[in-house]
């Protein structure tokens, strides 16, 4: 299997797309992606009953993004696995998620949003993604992919965010090593989550 990168993929459908410009790109939108990864299959693994394609489940990473607040879904960080030997291809596992869950952000800066719920919802939805055209809200531009993989990825990916419990993903944080993350990092983690869940369901409740 060959992975072909979005950049690269989005150049060839495209004549003229810029493939190595490394910010917002004026071309790089949702629908432009879904023209790509719209006929690939979904990545090895997903329940085949669903019956999602790669672009659905791109969607699905988009939510993901929106989740974890990760900023860096550019046209190089996702891509698509391509069998050579007869031309079947599939949407590459997601990858390379490190600009997220304020990974930037100073210890004064967590410790004033901590003490401030207003402070921390305001910083969650100010979340943009650096490199789609526009740079829209995160929220925003998940829910545009949504809309575009249709009713039944829908469902799915609201189902997956609606299973998230905060007990699970804050054993998760509490394992990490405290030489790695201070308490204050990780009860700011915890609540970023808990934010931008209950954002996601919002958006995708009125809309269904």
């Amino acid at each position: 299997m060959e992975l072909v990168h979005g950049n690269e993929l989005l150049g060839a459908r495209e004549p003229g797309y810029d493939k190595n410009l490394k910010r917002e790109h004026p071309r790089y939108t949702v629908d432009a992606v879904r023209g790509c990864v719209g006929d690939t299959a979904a990545p090895a693994g997903y329940p085949e009953i669903h019956s999602l394609n790669g672009f659905d489940v791109w969607a699905g990473y988009l939510v993901f993004d929106a989740w974890i607040a990760n900023t860096d879904r550019h046209h190089e960080n996702w891509g698509v696995l391509i069998d050579r030997r007869d031309g079947s291809s599939r949407l590459a596992p997601s990858f390379d998620h490190g600009s997220s869950l304020g990974f930037n952000e100073p210890a004064a800066g967590i410790a004033a949003k901590l003490s401030n719920p207003e402070a921390l919802d305001s910083w969650c939805r100010r979340g943009r993604s650096s490199h789609f055209a526009g740079r829209p809200n995160l929220v925003d531009v998940a829910v545009e992919a949504l809309d575009l993989a249709g009713h039944e990825a829908r469902l799915y990916w609201t189902a997956r965010v609606r299973a998230l419990k905060p007990e699970e993903w804050n054993a998760t944080i509490g394992r990490i090593p405290a030489a790695r993350m201070s308490d204050g990092a990780r009860t700011f983690i915890g609540k970023v989550l808990d934010v931008n869940r209950r954002r996601l369901l919002d958006v995708c409740d009125r809309a269904a």
